[in-house]
């Protein structure tokens, strides 16, 4: 998906969400189904951005009627953050519009290569976890030698 917002086939398809609002937006919808609240520190927790930026791109959303936020009962300084139903709506005029761009790319693509296209994607998407879990684990492995050479100096003092 992220290929296709690189060459812009996602880009402000009715013209009404950037990408980060609408990114947002089904992120807010997806964890508000859950049994925690939606706030700010989930949302940037989630996405791996700053509490700042997502409180920007919140800021836009609720100006436009498609978030509310609320503070809560027991502790004012934590704020929900839920999904209107107008932007509901608008999630769902989005994704359709999403939708209908990608049916009309794979139908000019043809079956053949769509096919070719998916098994690439697959096989780039495994490489790519392959790296990032030798990429972790090799962290983790630097972060315990580190660990253990601070010990040692330690020790010795």
């Amino acid at each position: 998906m992220q290929m296709f917002h690189r060459f812009g086939v996602t880009r402000r398809l009715t013209g009404d969400l950037n990408r980060s609002e609408l990114t947002m937006l089904k992120l807010v919808r997806a964890l508000g189904q859950g049994e925690l609240p939606v706030t700010i520190s989930h949302l940037s927790e989630h996405l791996s951005i700053s509490k700042p930026a997502v409180s920007q791109v919140i800021n836009s959303l609720e100006l436009k009627g498609l978030v509310t936020r609320a503070g809560t009962r027991d502790d004012r300084r934590m704020v929900q953050v839920r999904i209107t139903d107008h932007g509901e709506a608008m999630l769902k005029k989005e994704m359709a519009a999403l939708r209908a761009s990608l049916v009309e790319i794979f139908d000019r693509m043809g079956d053949q290569d769509t096919d070719e296209l998916l098994r690439l994607m697959e096989k780039l998407f495994a490489i790519a976890q392959d790296v990032q879990a030798k990429t972790t684990e090799g962290n983790g492995k630097q972060q315990a030698l580190t660990n253990q050479a601070q010990d040692g100096q330690a020790e010795r003092t």
